[in-house]
């Protein structure tokens, strides 16, 4: 017996009803039979859905294209009474009808077609008037536009981000450079003050480290903007896993429990993004737990091989475990949380664990969850340990006071006053020699006095950024021009610029993202005397 598809069951319908109409089979001339032989193929194998609808609107044949979209199959029309019932609600129906019936001419429009799961998709239909034996009828072509509905939806969140992402840019780097004013000058503050003990040295301290840590805001500002390669350094994992506890369950009714292995390897790593990557993280797991519960962070070195089938180069790793006992994840959602735009949560912008995978891509690390409904979530994070050539150094070692700098001189590009100023307190608080500028053109000229005076800078800071004038990479393509040996040092509040990621290609020693500290503005400088270089490029 031959499978009876949807074009037989068209060809059929059509001879019972001439049947029943008393019409007498007359035998087609050959011609037409081809004819019509070739019109039943084209129509049961096209992949666009068609239909074929009497004057009235009412759907009296379709092909097997139309059934796809919508999951159903052909032993599913035995099921219903009629074949509108597959796709259309009730209401759809007397639209259709109600536009057959008043429109003459082809006519387009949009509607949400019911799936066999109880789902719908989108269907462009098509209505296209013909006659047939004095008869008016309607051939409907129906076409899942699903997927190009969500492509043009994600087009224009993109066009949205972009115009986010310039706004974005400017709010961070505008933050930064007053933050590297506010930090510097509670570090200045500090500085004076001998007893340790005291309570307003404890309250500069708080206030010390929460600018440090408010600094990982307008990483979130700029998710949306263009860049985003890591500006790497030597990181303590143990700090970073402390400073993003303490950013992200402040205030909460959240226990957060942690297990750390001593010997914690250190890593080469942007610190401002893998802070966002665990307070992405952690924040995700306190939302899984509205009432409160207990997170666990654990962390320890692992050795991996291409035993452990995972997509990493083999070498020593650091693993950061982070467990919650929240509601879990669904099985059918574990493969799409990490895309995005995909949020479960109605408040959720789906972007943040898409940052967080994109991240320790980056790094050359990866990221993986395990999840059961109502039992919870844990996510592991593998950052690349650091070769064992490189050290941390302490707190004492990095920050050098009151050293001899009498002889070496500074010259500082920042096209804001305040943190020019800052910068040049911080400096001289260490006998530096410092001279500002407010813009590109100021810098080249005294640059060029200095040298022809035989008293040359020995190191020039160059702000990335200068609206109107010369910004750091302009400036130092004139400097190179006129002392190929200068030493010059990028920074930016603006992080994404890839200046400051792989700034050798464009003539820097090193790069300082804003806001810094003391410590890490003096470091810089003196590894620039010596020579060396402060951060680990970007391999490509």
């Amino acid at each position: 017996m031959k499978n009876k598809n949807p074009a037989h069951i068209f060809v059929s319908g059509i001879e019972k009803e001439k049947k029943l109409s008393g019409r007498k089979k007359t035998k087609l001339p050959e011609r037409m039979k081809q004819y019509y032989e070739l019109f039943k193929k084209l129509f049961d194998n096209i992949p666009i859905g068609l239909c074929i609808a009497d004057e009235n609107g009412k759907i009296i044949a379709f092909n097997s294209a139309v059934l796809k979209p919508g999951g159903y199959r052909c032993n599913d029309i035995k099921l219903m009474t009629s074949p509108d019932e597959f796709f259309f609600e009730p209401i759809q129906m007397e639209e259709i009808k109600s536009i057959v019936r008043q429109k003459g001419e082809l006519h387009r429009y949009e509607v949400k077609l019911k799936k066999k799961d109880g789902g719908y998709y989108i269907a462009l239909l098509t209505l296209i008037p013909v006659q047939s034996d004095k008869k008016k009828q309607w051939y409907v072509v129906i076409e899942d536009v699903t997927e190009r509905k969500k492509a043009e939806e994600e087009l224009l969140k993109t066009k949205k981000l972009e115009s986010l992402g310039i706004l974005a840019g400017g709010i961070a780097h505008d933050f930064n450079n007053m933050l590297t004013a506010v930090l510097g000058n509670i570090q200045l503050a500090m500085s004076h003050i001998k007893n340790q003990s005291e309570p307003v040295y404890e309250k500069l301290a708080e206030a010390e480290k929460a600018a440090i840590l408010a600094k990982s805001l307008t990483m979130k500002l700029l998710t949306f903007s263009k860049g985003g390669e890591p500006v790497k350094k030597l990181v303590s994992v143990e700090q970073l896993i402390e400073d993003s506890i303490f950013l992200s369950t402040s205030g909460s009714n959240t226990v957060c429990e942690t297990n750390l292995s001593p010997d914690l390897l250190p890593v080469m790593a942007d610190a401002q993004q893998i802070t966002q990557v665990l307070q992405n993280i952690i924040i995700n797991a306190k939302q899984a737990m509205p009432e409160g519960g207990k997170i666990m962070v654990k962390a320890s070195n692992v050795d991996l091989t291409s035993r452990d089938n995972l997509p990493l180069e083999k070498g020593k790793y650091v693993k950061i475990e982070i467990r919650d006992e929240g509601e879990g994840i669904p099985e059918e959602n574990l493969s799409k949380i990490f895309d995005p735009y995909f949020s479960t949560r109605k408040d959720g912008s789906g972007l943040g664990l898409a940052t967080a995978y994109s991240i320790m891509k980056k790094h050359g690390g990866h990221i993986t969850v395990m999840s059961k409904v109502g039992i919870g979530s844990t996510f592991t994070i593998y950052i690349p340990a650091a070769p064992v050539s490189k050290t941390l150094a302490s707190k004492n070692d990095e920050r050098k006071t009151n050293g001899n700098h009498q002889r070496i001189k500074i010259l500082v590009m920042d096209d804001q006053k305040y943190v020019r100023n800052t910068i040049k307190t911080m400096l001289s608080l260490h006998n530096y020699e410092v001279v500002t500028a407010e813009n590109g053109y100021q810098v080249i000229e005294l640059y060029r006095k200095a040298l022809m005076n035989e008293k040359p800078f020995d190191v020039v800071l160059l702000d990335l950024t200068v609206p109107g004038g010369y910004g750091g990479k302009e400036t130092l393509r004139e400097l190179l021009k006129i002392d190929p040996a200068v030493r010059a040092v990028a920074l930016s509040g603006y992080s994404n610029d890839p200046a400051m990621a792989v700034y050798r290609v464009y003539g820097f020693k090193a790069s300082i993202s804003k806001p810094f500290d003391i410590d890490e503005l003096l470091k810089t400088i003196e590894t620039v005397m010596d020579n060396t270089t402060v951060h680990e490029e970007q391999k490509n």
